[in-house]
């Protein structure tokens, strides 16, 4: 080996390695987007959820209602197990259908959306 492979080999092999990205930015930048994802997505549509689960629970008997299909009616009957429920579309023309099936809840003239939550 010649003197300038020598002198040039042991500096290469101590030569101190290139900074890398600093870990905890890293860290902090995903906590960062999850809470962000939280707040933003996650939060609001639990709270739909919930607001038309509980608008659904307070079906009763007379409530006028509009379907998911656009049929307006007023509830005749609720299951006993209340997971249907049986609408009057028409003068002597009612129809079964699940109680999630219910779009938006009419009282007073006034609607109440009840939106529907994947």
């Amino acid at each position: 080996m010649t003197d300038f492979v020598r002198f040039i080999l042991p500096l290469a092999q101590d030569a101190p390695a290139a900074p890398g990205p600093d870990p905890t930015n890293m860290i902090f930048m995903m906590v960062a987007i999850g809470l962000a994802f939280y707040l933003i997505i996650l939060r609001p549509q639990n709270k739909e959820r919930r607001q038309r689960e509980q608008q659904l629970a307070t079906l009763s008997k007379g409530d006028k209602v509009i379907t998911i299909g656009g049929f307006h009616g007023r509830i005749t009957a609720i299951a006993k197990a209340g997971d249907t429920v049986e609408i009057e579309l028409a003068k002597n023309n009612r129809v079964t259908m699940n109680r999630s099936a219910v779009a938006s809840i009419v009282k007073g003239g006034k609607t109440e959306e009840a939106t529907d939550a994947p």
